[in-house]
């Protein structure tokens, strides 16, 4: 097998061949190549959600890195829950000219770019929230989350069932406006313990076995 010495890695020519090849996604999105940014938590935007000048020049590099997919940190759909200080924040259209300027930094590239929506549920530390608001921790039950120490977290409210096509309608807003502000798609959330976290996996925590009851079988609610 033969091998390239980059600055800091050696990599073989066969594996650089295939990162270098297109990748269709299921979703129909074409990637240029196979190297993707992941998603992280950049704690950028202002006070009030809205991408700023900094998370904008930050994402603007790294479309000219050579990656070929772009996935943001955390965007929350709601502003009464953040997974951190400073989370962008879609719920309406208030930063619609902020979002297109962040979904613009990939022009004169090939690079595709998908924002990662988030409700974070009961894993919000006490006072994440968007100033102005009355911070709302909420799940599928009322366990609390068993990790910190001091009371970082407060244990949530459970969840109504039509609270919870509230929070679905607003990962729907959330992405349309993302559309509207031209990403080229985005990435729902689903992972260690968020609210929405596919159900088998969930079903066998606790605190999330009562979205069960939603359709009776754990397969069919991951669906």
């Amino acid at each position: 097998m033969d091998f390239q010495l980059t600055d800091r890695v050696v990599v073989s020519t066969r594996a650089a061949s295939a990162l270098s090849h297109p990748l269709t996604l299921r979703s129909g999105i074409v990637l240029p190549n196979r190297l993707a940014k992941a998603a992280t938590s950049e704690h950028l935007a202002d006070r009030r959600g809205a991408p700023t000048n900094q998370l904008i020049n930050a994402y603007r590099a790294l479309a000219l890195s050579g990656a070929g997919l772009l996935i943001s940190g955390n965007v929350m759909v709601d502003g009464a829950a953040l997974e951190a200080p400073r989370n962008v924040v879609i719920e309406d259209g208030r930063h619609r000219e902020q979002l297109r300027r962040w979904a613009a930094v990939t022009e004169g590239t090939d690079v595709k770019f998908i924002l990662q929506l988030s409700h974070p549920g009961r894993q919000t530390m006490r006072g994440n929230r968007l100033r102005g608001r009355r911070q709302d921790v909420v799940g599928p039950s009322e366990v609390p989350l068993a990790v910190g120490a001091g009371g970082l977290f407060r244990a949530p409210r459970a969840l109504s069932e039509a609270e919870i096509a509230a929070i679905i309608a607003r990962f729907a807003r959330a992405a349309q406006i993302a559309d509207d502000a031209g990403f080229h798609g985005v990435q729902i959330h689903a992972a260690h313990g968020y609210p929405v976290q596919p159900v088998p996996l969930a079903a066998r925590q606790p605190a999330h076995r009562p979205l069960g009851r939603l359709t009776g079988e754990p397969d069919a609610t991951a669906r």
